[in-house]
């Protein structure tokens, strides 16, 4: 979402260069550059304190640590200011906008700064203009050099004054070294040092972000979140917005959305855009305006609560009830934006949102190892193989990380990014011996918002068999290989069962049923450790999941590798994941 909404503003707006010293910013050159006011009962006034970022039409990033004040309420947003008084008595309705909602990330810890970030709810959405417009959100990592923007008080100290200067970042390395030795305190991966040799953040100053030029806009790169005072020669430390994008944009995008089902004055409706719901367009035209339920919007558009749309559910020429699988696909497909691998690719990022890496806690080594695939089917589960749930390590599903293409083979302690789980279930029938009903769920402890990093894949419902088929994984890159870090990607054709059964019962006396697939390709197939993950077709903006990684012969072999039929246990799954 904030890289097509970046894109889309990209359009409207043009910047100017950044300054190489520290000095005043110019009216507009910041203007997504958010003041914060807080409400004193005492005194009967608002004191500007801390600054953040507007990042769309209704909502803001900031600190964490600036919104929860002593005897201070944060009521007010100042937007595109270049010059703030340090006080006012009454806001200015033309500067000003309320807050209506303060969204604390879950895992901010007060006394360590970490996880410094918050989501800021404005009343009202706000126009754009020359003086007012969002900042992309970082989605990359490293920058040579960022903009640093903040607020001083003049020499009248009755107000503050925006400056701007270049700052350099610090090497992670270099940075938690530091900070180890003089606070005892190691940095987290979500945060990062910048300096300049003669001026840092100042904590008695509105703190604002660290930016860099993004063509006609600027990317927020980092919120201010820590440092050891004014003119000290040490490094400050910032957050990372690049480590909170799914969680900032579960917040933004928690509206209902294009495709989905709402109610309107008491009836069903669809979230439409709002030239495509004749309701609305008819009462605009008619009255200047129409009162149904506005449901959010994309990009400029409105999106409404459209009465008697028709329901984004597939259309069958039977009396045969709808598959649930089927109908949640349909409304995946409305929500959404446009493996140890031998012979294949690398994958990109947010390429395969719905690809999830297992991790399994082993209690003699007190570490999580990531030694399996599984694929996101819906907000709460994931799928994948039996055997890697009934293993050999008799290790337990701790943690799922959903849409990352780098991931380490083990880590000490689960991350942000990690998702626990609340239970496994392995299918009743499995079968160590041939691998047979060889599937399994694992139901998350917590909903998963879907954003371009985290998005479901279908299930395939009908019961052909796709001949051209696609396998993802980070299991060996060949016979004698290591586990690949990166997601590998490989295409690989159906091949022929009754070929394949009888080549397996031949060789290793293994006997396949009729819910078995199998495929190979004379380059690349599935290795060890890409065990459950998704073999798969691509339709439209999703993925649709075939078959699940089960078994095969040693990396690189002859035989086609064998993969768990998905069409066989609709019934099984659905009963599960939408009882």
């Amino acid at each position: 979402m904030s890289t097509k909404k970046c894109e889309n503003y990209k359009k409207h707006f043009q910047t100017s260069p950044p300054s190489t010293e520290s000095i005043d910013a110019e009216l507009g050159e910041f203007p997504h550059t958010v003041a914060l006011a807080y409400y004193n009962e005492k005194v009967e006034a608002y004191k500007f304190r801390c600054g953040g970022a507007l990042i769309s039409s209704k909502y803001l990033v900031a600190p964490a640590h600036c919104v929860n004040v002593k005897d201070q309420k944060l009521k007010l947003a100042r937007i595109g200011s270049v010059s703030v008084p340090v006080g006012i008595k009454t806001p200015d309705s033309q500067l000003d906008h309320n807050i209506a909602k303060i969204s604390v990330h879950p895992n901010y810890n007060k006394g360590t700064y970490t996880n410094d970030i918050a989501v800021i709810e404005l009343e009202k959405e706000v126009n754009f203009s020359d003086h007012i417009r969002p900042a992309c959100l970082n989605t990359e990592t490293g920058h040579e050099e960022v903009v640093l923007t903040e607020w001083g008080k003049d020499e009248s100290l009755t107000k503050v004054i925006l400056h701007k200067l270049k700052l350099s970042p610090i090497s992670h390395q270099e940075c938690n070294k530091q900070y180890t030795e003089k606070f005892k305190r190691p940095i987290a991966d979500s945060e990062m040092c910048a300096a300049h040799n003669r001026n840092d953040t100042c904590r008695g100053d509105l703190q604002g972000p660290l930016q860099v030029p993004n063509g006609k806009l600027f990317t927020l790169v980092a919120l201010p979140s820590y440092g050891p005072g004014c003119g000290v020669d040490f490094p400050a430390l910032y957050t990372k917005i690049y480590n909170y994008l799914e969680w900032i944009e579960s917040i933004i995008m928690a509206q209902l959305q294009e495709g989905l089902r709402c109610k309107t004055s008491n009836l069903d409706g669809i979230c439409t855009l709002e030239p495509d719901c004749p309701q609305a367009t008819n009462s605009i035209q008619q009255y200047g305006h129409h009162d149904l339920t506005r449901c959010g919007f994309q990009n400029f558009t409105e999106i409404v609560c459209c009465p008697g749309s028709h329901l984004p559910f597939v259309e069958t020429t039977t009396s045969k009830p709808i598959r649930k699988s089927i109908q949640a696909c349909e409304e995946y497909k409305a929500v959404v934006t446009p493996l140890s691998i031998l012979g294949g690719g690398r994958a990109s990022s947010k390429e395969y949102p719905h690809m999830a890496a297992l991790g399994f806690y082993s209690e003699e080594r007190k570490v999580y190892e990531f030694s399996c695939g599984g694929t996101l089917i819906s907000n709460k589960f994931v799928i994948t193989a039996a055997h890697c749930i009934v293993n050999i390590e008799r290790n337990e599903l701790k943690i799922v990380r959903i849409g990352e293409v780098h991931v380490p083979s083990e880590i000490t302690t689960a991350d942000l990014m990690d998702r626990h789980v609340k239970r496994s279930i392995v299918h009743p029938a499995f079968k160590r011996k041939g691998n047979i009903n060889d599937i399994a769920l694992a139901e998350l402890e917590k909903t998963v918002y879907f954003t371009r990093y985290a998005k479901p894949a279908c299930l395939h419902s009908g019961e052909d068999e796709p001949e051209n088929l696609e396998v993802i994984g980070w299991g060996k890159l060949g016979p004698t290989g290591n586990r690949s870090p990166v997601l590998q990607k490989a295409k690989i054709k159906l091949a022929s069962f009754k070929k394949c059964a009888q080549s397996y019962r031949a060789k290793y006396g293994v006997t396949l049923n009729n819910r078995q697939i199998c495929a190979t390709s004379n380059k690349s197939d599935t290795c060890e450790g890409d065990s459950g993950g998704p073999l798969q077709i691509k339709q439209g903006k999703l993925y649709v999941l075939i078959g699940i990684t089960s078994f095969g012969e040693e990396c690189g072999g002859n035989l086609p590798g064998i993969y768990t039929k998905i069409h066989s246990y609709l019934d099984w799954i659905e009963s599960i994941v939408w009882a």
